[in-house]
């Protein structure tokens, strides 16, 4: 049985500390941006924090939702993208072939195209290979959510608020769902491939609604 959640935890209440201090550091970083955009408009980096705060006022975003937005993509955006990177160089490393394909892309790429903003949509192979290393090691192990409604889904009943795990591993080897579902093979996600995949066969950050 879980305890409630009123019920005051010991992880709970080191998990508000940390919480607290690590907002109060956000908070101090928004404020010594935002008075750096007043001294000089034109000379703040043209990056997410400052996106966020020209997004800011009334029609717009809260100050809080700037900072809960910093804090989520630090948190959520950091161990993903390394854990993501990780495993795409593994396997890489592992089907020598493809790596030597987009090996060939990158230098080519690069040769012609100064422009780093154009770099993706230049590289199929190489996006398709980091696509296919996400289907076979997601970065989020598992996805929590919580029905607001009772619901009845093929043939199971889901109580208001029950707990629901859904787990991109399984997901992304279902041989239901995947042709050879446990080998690397990027030319799943070539352009002419891409389309075929659902929007719910292939979700290694989640979808729908958060």
């Amino acid at each position: 049985l879980r305890a409630p959640e009123w019920l005051p935890r010991l992880t709970r209440i080191r998990g508000r500390k940390t919480m607290a201090y690590f907002r109060n550091i956000v908070a101090g970083t928004v404020r010594m941006r935002e008075e750096r955009m007043k001294r000089d408009p034109g000379g703040v980096p043209q990056d997410f924090l400052t996106l966020l705060l020209r997004a800011e006022g009334p029609d717009g975003l809260t100050r809080a939702e700037v900072e809960d937005n910093i804090i989520t993509f630090i948190g959520a955006g950091h161990e993903t993208t390394a854990r993501a990177l990780g495993w795409t160089i593994y396997c890489l490393a592992e089907a020598p072939w493809e790596r030597d394909r987009v090996e060939q892309e990158i230098d080519a790429v690069l040769a012609r195209e100064p422009d780093p903003t154009k770099w993706l949509d230049a590289m199929p192979l190489t996006r398709a290979a980091f696509e296919e290393a996400l289907r076979l090691y997601p970065p989020a192990p598992s996805i929590n959510r919580e029905p607001i409604e009772p619901e009845t889904w093929n043939g199971l009943y889901i109580p208001k608020y029950a707990a629901v795990l859904v787990m991109p591993w399984v997901v992304h080897r279902h041989r239901k769902l995947w042709d050879r579902p446990n080998a690397f093979m990027p030319e799943r996600f070539h352009p002419e491939n891409r389309d075929k995949i659902d929007r719910f066969q292939y979700l290694p950050f989640g979808a729908g609604p958060r």
